[in-house]
C-alpha cells in the first residue's frame, strides 16, 4: 500500500499535463502512486500520459473510452487507487516538492479525515487583481480543529472554509465511502461543492493548516476561471443546478433531509447566487439576452429574481438592459391578475373595478394580487378572493427571495398569463415585473398616479355637485316657507278683528285711547 495516493482527472490539457506529472515524480515522499483518470481527451494527453509510465512505474493510466466528466473520473480514480490517503489534483496544477512528505507526516500526526492546507494562487495575465485576491482569501484554511457536523456547517453555513477538494488530504476509507453514494451525473463547475457535501457529511473531523502552502493554482485556465465568461462556458457553470438536486436526492436517501435543511439550501444558494453573478458580470454585455434565457432552463423565476434582488437591488437599469426582449409572454390562459399594493385604498377602488370590468368584456378572468399586511376584513375585494404577498415594504435584498417565490406559485396556481400592476412606483415594482418576466408572463404597468388624480377631480366634481343640489334644495323649501306665510298674512287680512283694528286706527285721538283701554287685557286676569 502506498502512503499517499493522488488522483488526477486528465482532459485536453496536454499543454499542462507535462508540469503536472514533473511535480508529482518529484515529490521527496517516494512511496506514492498517481492514478491518472484520461477523460477521452481529444488532444495529445493520453499519449504523453503512457510516455510517462515508461519513466515511472509509479504512475497507473485509466483510459476511459467516451467521456464521462471530472466528477465521474474523479470516482473511477478513487476506485483505481490503493494508498492510506488520497489527494486529489487537477491536470493543470501542481504541487510543491515537500507536499506530500509533508502532509503524510500531519496526518499521522493530527489523525484527522480530512486535512486542509494553503494554496498558492498563479493567474493568468486575464485576471484581475481583485480577483486573485479574492481567490486567496477564499481558499484560505480555518486555523483549527472541527467535529461532526460543525463540518459541513463551518462550510456552507459559517464560511470557515472553502469546499474545493485539491486543496485537502482525505482518509481513504472516507473517500470510499463517500464516492460510492455519489451519483454518476456529468457535472462542471459544482462537481467539488456536490463532492465535498457528502465527504463532509461522513467525515468525523477537519484541521485546518493556515500557515502551509503546498498547492500551486492556475487560476484562468479552467472552465471556471477568468473574469470573462463564454456562453458556452456559462451553459457549463449553470449546469451546477444538478449538484444542488443530487444532494437533495442524496439527503432524502439517508433520511435526514429535514434536519440538514439549512446546509442544503446555502449549498443550493452558493451554485445559484454564482451562476446569476457571473451572468450579470462575467457574461459580456452582448450576450446576456441568451445568458438570461440558460439561466431559465437552469432555475426558476423566483430563484432567479430572489438572487438579482440579493445582489443587485439597486441595479434596475442595468438588469432590465440585459433581459430587454427576452422575455416575451404568450397567451396560455385567459387569466388576468392585477397587483395592487393598499387594495381596499378608497381612491384607487374604481379604477381597480374598472379594470376588472374591462378583462371581464375581453373574456379574461381576474385575480387579485395584494400585499399581506392590507386588511382583508370588509375590504371591497373580500368577496372575490385576493391572493396576499409578503409585504413589499420588507422584501429588500435578500429577503425579496421569499416574496418571489410566492408571487410564482400563486401566478402558477392561478394560472395568469397577464400581469397588469397598479404600484409600479414601488420601489420592488422592478424586481416583481422581472419575476413575472422571466416566466415568461407580460407585465403592464398601471398608472396609479393618474388614476388617483382622476378619482379626486371627479369627487371634487361630485361634491360640488353635491352642494349645488343642496342649495336649491334649501331654496325650494324657504319658498314653500314664503308661500306658508303669505297665506296665513292673508288669512289675517280677512278676519274680523283686523277689520276692527284697521277701523280704530282712522278714529281721533281721545276716542281711540278710550277703546284701547276697553280692549286692553285685565290685570290679575
Amino acid at each position: 500500500m502506498a502512503k499517499i495516493s493522488i488522483i488526477v482527472p486528465v482532459y485536453n490539457t496536454e499543454k499542462y499535463i507535462a508540469d503536472c506529472l514533473q511535480s508529482l515524480c518529484g515529490q521527496t515522499l517516494q512511496d506514492i502512486e498517481i492514478v491518472c483518470v484520461d477523460d477521452a481527451s481529444k488532444d495529445g494527453s493520453l499519449e504523453l500520459l503512457n510516455e510517462a509510465v515508461k519513466l515511472d512505474t509509479r504512475i497507473k493510466v485509466v483510459p476511459l473510452a467516451q467521456n464521462e466528466g471530472t466528477l465521474r473520473a474523479r470516482k473511477h480514480g478513487v476506485e483505481a487507487a490503493a494508498g492510506k490517503y488520497m489527494m486529489f489534483v487537477d491536470s493543470d496544477d501542481s504541487l510543491t516538492a515537500e507536499a506530500c512528505e509533508k502532509l503524510f507526516d500531519r496526518m499521522e500526526q493530527e489523525q484527522v479525515d480530512i486535512l486542509q492546507y494553503g494554496t498558492n494562487v498563479i493567474p493568468a495575465s486575464t485576471v484581475s487583481e481583485e480577483m486573485v485576491e479574492w481567490i486567496r482569501q477564499f481558499l484560505t484554511p480555518y486555523d483549527g480543529r472541527l467535529e461532526g457536523r460543525e463540518i459541513l456547517s463551518g462550510c456552507f453555513l459559517e464560511d470557515r472554509f472553502d469546499f474545493n477538494i485539491t486543496d485537502k488530504i482525505w482518509q481513504t476509507e472516507l473517500c470510499r465511502r463517500a464516492f460510492a453514494q455519489i451519483e454518476d451525473i456529468p457535472l462542471i463547475a459544482s462537481e467539488d461543492r456536490y463532492i465535498f457535501f457528502v465527504l463532509a457529511y461522513y467525515a468525523r473531523s477537519y484541521r485546518g493548516l493556515a500557515d502551509a502552502n503546498y498547492y500551486n493554482y492556475q487560476v484562468g485556465v479552467g472552465i471556471t476561471g477568468g473574469n470573462e465568461l463564454d456562453l458556452f462556458r456559462f451553459e457549463k457553470r449553470c449546469k451546477g443546478a444538478g449538484a444542488a438536486c443530487a444532494v437533495e436526492r442524496f439527503l432524502k436517501q439517508e433520511g435526514v433531509l429535514e434536519d440538514y435543511r439549512q446546509e442544503y439550501e446555502r449549498f443550493r444558494d452558493l451554485i445559484l447566487w454564482d451562476c446569476v453573478h457571473c451572468w450579470h458580470t462575467k457574461l459580456p454585455q452582448g450576450m446576456r439576452q441568451q445568458g438570461y434565457e440558460i439561466l431559465k432552463k437552469n432555475w426558476s423565476a423566483a430563484d432567479i429574481a430572489g438572487a438579482v434582488g440579493r445582489m443587485f437591488f439597486e441595479s434596475e437599469a442595468e438588469i432590465q438592459s440585459d433581459v430587454y426582449g427576452s422575455a416575451a409572454g404568450t397567451d396560455r390562459k385567459k387569466r388576468i391578475g392585477i397587483y395592487y399594493r393598499y387594495l381596499g385604498y378608497e381612491p384607487m377602488d374604481d379604477y381597480i373595478r374598472a379594470q376588472i370590468r374591462l378583462a371581464k368584456t375581453l373574456g379574461y378572468d381576474s385575480v387579485l394580487f395584494g400585499d399581506d399586511d392590507i386588511s382583508l376584513s370588509g375590504n371591497l375585494f373580500e368577496e372575490m378572493g385576493i391572493v396576499c404577498l409578503p409585504a413589499s415594504r420588507d422584501a429588500n435584498w435578500d429577503q425579496y427571495a421569499e416574496r418571489a417565490k410566492k408571487l410564482q406559485e400563486e401566478l402558477i396556481r392561478n394560472q395568469v398569463n397577464l400581469v397588469l400592476y397598479a404600484s409600479p412606483t414601488s420601489h420592488i415594482a422592478w424586481l416583481d415585473a422581472f419575476t413575472i418576466q422571466t416566466m415568461d408572463i407580460p407585465v403592464i404597468y398601471m398608472d396609479e398616479e393618474r388614476a388617483i388624480q382622476c378619482n379626486e377631480i371627479r369627487w371634487k366634481e361630485e361634491e360640488s355637485e353635491a352642494k349645488y343640489r343642496a342649495l336649491l334644495t334649501s331654496c325650494e323649501q324657504m319658498e314653500e316657507r314664503y308661500q306658508n306665510l303669505s297665506e296665513t298674512c292673508q288669512n289675517l287680512r280677512n278676519s274680523r278683528s283686523y277689520r276692527l283694528g284697521k277701523a280704530i286706527l282712522w278714529l281721533p285721538g281721545k276716542i281711540r285711547q278710550c277703546l284701547t283701554k276697553v280692549f286692553e287685557p285685565k290685570k290679575n286676569g
